[in-house]
């Protein structure tokens, strides 16, 4: 080889590594690299290090060797050898894949740089050297980014899609021509083909137009059939219906036996209790009686003795003036007045004693009547004490139930709701529904009232100002009257009441069975009569669900019970018809407040007033104090039970005063009345010791009077009355001891009493209310009574319907049969001609929907159209196959040609598309590129303390470099470097700064030495060498070069370093990362023989 052996390595790591002969600027051929005059192949071997992320490092390992043979007359050979010396593969593409994937490229000047390109380089003009740095860059050598070759190839395939695309528009308009006429050859074919296919089709359905005569007679019958079947379903599906509201009308009938039995139980009960508290009652009153008719003997013979002593005192009192008058000494005369004054004494002290007496019967009786106020007030404030617990209990039961609706039903109820919904809801095919109560709630006042118009004050008179408490009416009326329907459950089959009948029957806890009620899902709720001006109860509630709403009218009559103010407005509710009272708009209940007494008793309570046969009667009382079961706010039952608690625990604070108050003065008056009798009976004793003496002076003065006037005449009869006085004062004193005892005895008789007539007023209560129980229930048990005749006449009615419509079900199937039998006959005939005009009939009847006569017209007109087509129409000799060949070909050649167009413009915007794109990508490559690059040869020339920037044209396709000398000051060289940085230099600076033609070999070899750098470090390859890169650079510059090339590979360890040069590199010292490998000189050399790389640099 002619070039220097330093050289020729450079030509073998292009060849080994794929370059073409040419680009090692040697020779044409890769076989005129073999020495001349050597006769064997010449190979050259490559080995490089592998990495885990390398390139198919499982299978070559940690190097790759690539032997590349070349031989004279043949076509080279690549090899690539694993570490292990194992062949893996020889063809050039795993070559060029390796090489891909270790970023080599050996025609990238900056990835190898020989001779050629060197020279070239440092004597090129601005225009070699753009070239040089596209090719460096890879922005026109890259396959993927070779935008000017490509963006040619697109431009050319885009002319000849445009081309070819507007040959095939010119010849659309032949196409289309030819079309046309092929499609109107045809036509005339089609034409007369169609109408002779109607004609086929017009005898085929002439064919079938008798079948469909039969298959609408047979249709017919059948439809009759079926409606007579349908209306045999329905009529039966109402007799189960009619069965099943039977058996609930005999369910509810044994539920109100049941009752009626349970309140005649209770009514007999109720007698016996009363009978027997009566006769208690008359046997704890007998002795009263005798009591009080002692005590009033004694007291009247007391008051006759009263009256004859009175008597005898005044005969007394005559005599004794007689005496005076007659007396005829002054002994006597004071004797007589000493005799009345003592009388006169006598009769104040019996007086007196008298007046204690009946003083006493008045203390008594006092002291009865206030006993009686006690008792009184103790029952009050018992009843006070006990509304109170109940008020408490039910708060202390809401507020452990709170959250829970069915709460207020009882816990009975709640046992059957959970087990029909969790253990027994596999039992029912539709859920119950219930409790009934738990889906009704109370609308608010002003809302049921809005209807009615009335005025405030009527409604002010209805039910007052507070809102609960007309809330709390409402409520009352319509638990009271719905009453067990609210506890009842709703079911749709008989087989589910049955399941449900069994849960309540294991239930515990239940105070009685709730009804349960079938109804069928009809989704449509009843239509109740509307009554205009009154206020109907149905309009006080709020109904969730239809069903439930149904049952309330069917089994309540809840649509037709009216509210009325008063009694009056009640009555005038009913207006005379015929001599009877009967309700207006056929209601039959209206409910109205009862108006209280005297002494405030009924307040708080209803009365409702129905007919029966035509006359008015009250029927039942109703209590405003009952517990609510409707599906009123929890919250707000809280509210009303607290409200009603903190007035009954008022009361009741008012009431306990009062008792005791009343005890404190009974006692009071007790102690008062016992001092007055103590005091009395002092005073009685006191009298009497008085009376006694008075009765010894007296009758001392009476003997010394006889003894005075015995003397005189003859005694008279004083002394016999004043004894008959005696005898009559102690018969008084003895009745009065008798009225005493009677009076005594009369008291323990009436407390006695006392309890007994209580207990047997409760009875008479109990009684009562079990009787208007019984007479409230003979309304209903009629009604059911009435209810269960009309049913039972219905199911009668029905069955005799059935019967009819069973027999007129049989005629109508046997016609039904019959007519079909007849239609299947004449299929098989139709058939068996359609078969052989058509042998291959799919066998598919066809449906004509027209009469023979019509089909027989159209087809004879159709007939006489063919032939004046085919008179008129002359198609040239062809056939019908022929001509639809010749338009389906046109057709196609069309199409094709119009896919081709919109294929091509397709293609033609994705080529301008593409073209576009790639332009783009490129010159934002080639933009990134010229930044990189200029900022590293900026740096590099910062190395040698100067400055430079890199100019690029891209119109002129020139590359330029402007350098800035040492010889600046410093604020010079601030300013000259940012007008260097803007490519703007001019004035002293521009003396400064000098192009590369304007400098010296040396400066200028350090200038492109600079710009190569800065050009490899836009090229990422694992390896770079260099050639004579220092050709024009003197000894100081070299050395600077030197030093400066091995100084930026050492900043880039990832990379491998090849510089070759002829100069001296003796003041190079070697590194572990530094080796020097010097060749011998080829003209020393002797032996021409071919040697291997290694054995050269060693030798």
């Amino acid at each position: 080889m002619e070039a220097p052996p330093q050289s020729a390595i450079l030509a073998a790591l292009q060849i080994c590594l794929g370059a073409n002969a040419r680009f090692t600027h040697r020779a044409r051929k890769l076989e005129d690299l073999i020495r001349h005059g050597w006769a064997g192949d010449a190979e050259v071997e490559v080995k490089l290090r592998n990495t885990p992320d390398g390139y198919r490092f499982k299978k070559f390992g940690a190097s790759i060797t690539i032997l590349r043979t070349i031989k004279r007359g043949a076509p080279a050979t690549i090899k690539l050898i694993a570490d292990n010396g194992a062949f893996v593969s020889g063809e050039r593409k795993h070559l060029t894949r390796m090489l891909d994937a270790f970023s080599i490229s050996v025609e990238n000047p900056c990835v190898v740089l020989d001779q050629e390109n060197s020279k070239k380089f440092l004597m090129g003009s601005n225009s070699d050297k753009y070239f040089f740095f596209l090719k460096a860059t890879s922005t026109r050598l890259s396959p993927a980014l070779r935008t000017s070759e490509v963006i040619a190839e697109i431009r050319a395939q885009l002319k000849t899609y445009q081309m070819n695309m507007l040959a095939a528009q010119q010849l659309l308009p032949r196409l289309e021509g030819r079309v046309r006429d092929t499609s109107e050859v045809l036509d005339k074919f089609e034409a007369l083909n169609g109408m002779h296919q109607k004609v086929i089709t017009l005898r085929h359905q002439l064919l079938w137009a008798g079948l469909e005569d039969r298959e609408r007679t047979a249709c017919s019958a059948e439809e009759h059939a079926a409606a007579v079947a349908r209306s045999l379903q329905t009529r039966r599906a109402r007799l189960d219906g009619v069965n099943a509201k039977i058996a609930q009308l005999q369910a509810a009938r044994s539920v109100q036996d049941e009752e009626v039995n349970r309140c005649s139980t209770a009514a007999d009960a109720a007698i016996a209790e009363r009978t027997a508290a009566k006769a208690a009652l008359r046997a704890a009153e007998a002795p009263l009686k005798l009591a009080v008719s002692a005590e009033k003997d004694a007291l009247e013979q007391q008051g006759e003795l009263r009256r004859q002593k009175a008597d005898i005192m005044r005969q007394i009192k005559e005599e004794r003036r007689v005496q005076l008058s007659a007396a005829t000494n002054d002994e006597e005369r004071r004797l007589l007045q000493r005799t009345a004054e003592l009388d006169q004494t006598l009769e104040r002290l019996d007086r007196e004693l008298e007046q204690l007496g009946t003083d006493g019967v008045a203390a008594d009786a006092e002291l009865q009547a206030q006993r009686e106020i006690g008792h009184v007030a103790a029952a009050r404030l018992k009843a006070v004490q006990i509304e109170k617990e109940r008020a408490e209990g039910w708060l202390r039961e809401m507020d452990g139930q709170r959250g829970d609706p069915l709460a207020a039903f009882g816990r009975g109820i709640l046992n059957v709701v959970r087990a029909m919904t969790t253990t027994h809801a596999a039992r029912f095919r539709e859920a119950p529904v219930g409790p009934i109560g738990a889906y009704i709630k109370m609308k608010p006042v002003s809302t049921a009232l809005a209807r009615v118009r009335c005025a405030a004050a009527v409604v002010q008179s209805w039910f007052g100002a507070a809102h609960e408490r007309e809330h709390q009416h409402y409520a009352a009326i319509v638990q009271e009257h719905l009453d067990k329907l609210l506890t009842g459950f709703i079911v749709t089959s008989q087989a589910d009441k049955n399941a449900l009948m069994d849960i309540i029957r294991k239930a515990q806890d239940l105070r009685s069975a709730p009804s349960v009620y079938i109804i069928g899902c009809t989704g449509q709720r009843h239509r109740t009569p509307v009554f205009e001006g009154v206020l109907q109860m149905s309009e006080m509630i709020k109904v969730e669900r239809t069903d439930v709403f149904n049952v309330l009218v069917d089994h309540s009559g809840i649509e037709r019970s009216l509210v009325a103010p008063d009694k009056g407005s009640a009555e005038r509710l009913l207006q005379g018809t015929r001599g009877h009272q009967q309700l207006v708009h056929g209601a039959k209940d209206v409910f109205y407040p009862q108006a209280a007494g005297p002494n405030g008793a009924g307040r708080g309570r209803w009365e409702r007033l129905n007919t029966r046969n035509g006359n008015a009667s009250v029927k039942m009382n109703i209590s405003l104090n009952a517990r609510p079961l409707l599906a009123v706010d929890m919250e707000q039952q809280r509210r009303n039970v607290q409200q009603q608690l903190e007035g009954t625990a008022a009361e009741y604070t008012e009431a306990k005063p009062w008792k005791a108050a009343r005890h404190d003065g009974l006692l009071a008056q007790f102690n008062v009345l016992k001092q007055r009798s103590d005091a009395a009976a002092r005073r009685q004793a006191q009298l009497s010791r008085e009376r006694f003496a008075a009765v010894r002076q007296r009758d001392k003065a009476q003997r010394r009077l006889e003894e005075v006037q015995s003397a005189r005449r003859p005694a008279n009869d004083v002394a016999d009355l004043e004894a008959e006085s005696d005898a009559i004062a102690e018969c008084i004193d003895e009745l009065a001891r008798k009225a005493e005892a009677a009076a005594a005895e009369r008291m323990q008789a009436q407390a006695a009493v006392r309890p007994l007539k209580a207990a047997f007023e409760a009875a008479e209560r109990a009684l009562g209310a079990e009787s208007a129980a019984l007479e409230a229930m003979g309304p209903d048990i009629e009604a059911a009574e009435e209810k269960a005749d009309r049913a039972a006449k219905v199911a009668a009615k029905l069955v005799r319907h059935i019967g009819e419509t069973e027999a007129a079900l049989a005629a109508a199937q046997e016609a039904a049969a019959a007519a079909r039998a007849v239609a299947a006959q004449t299929l098989e005939a139709v058939s068996a001609a359609t078969r052989a005009r058509q042998p291959d009939w799919d066998g598919e009847p066809m449906r004509v929907g027209k009469s023979q006569q019509q089909i027989a017209t159209v087809l004879r007109h159709t007939e006489e159209l063919i032939a004046k087509e085919a008179e008129r129409h002359d198609v040239g000799g062809m056939t019908h196959d022929a001509a639809k060949a010749q338009h389906t070909a046109a057709v196609a050649e069309l199409l094709d040609k119009r896919d081709a167009i919109k294929a091509a413009k397709a293609m033609c915007k994705t080529l301008a598309a593409s073209a576009t794109h790639r332009l783009q990508r490129w010159t934002q490559f080639r933009s990134f590129v010229k930044r990189s690059t200029s900022r590293s040869f900026e740096a590099c020339m910062n190395d040698h303390s100067k400055y430079g920037k890199v100019k690029f044209d891209d119109v002129a396709k020139t590359l330029s470099i402007v350098v800035q000398q040492e010889n600046l000051d410093r604020t010079t060289t601030s300013r000259v470097v940012r007008q260097v940085r803007s490519a703007h230099v001019s004035g002293a600076a521009a003396r400064g700064a000098s192009a590369v033609a304007n400098m010296s070999g040396g400066e200028r070899s350090t200038a492109t030495l600079a710009l190569l750098l800065a050009l490899g470090t836009c090229a990422e390859s694992p390896f770079r060498a260099m050639d004579e890169f220092d050709v024009f650079m003197d000894a100081q510059a070299r050395r600077v070069a030197i030093a400066q090339l091995i100084a930026h590979a050492r900043t880039q360890r990832q990379r491998q370093f090849i510089f070759i040069t002829p100069q001296d590199l003796s003041g190079v010292r070697t590194a572990p990362d530094l080796r020097i490998f010097k060749m011998p000189d080829p003209r020393a050399a002797q032996q021409q023989q071919q040697r291997t790389l290694d054995e050269t640099l060693a030798g």
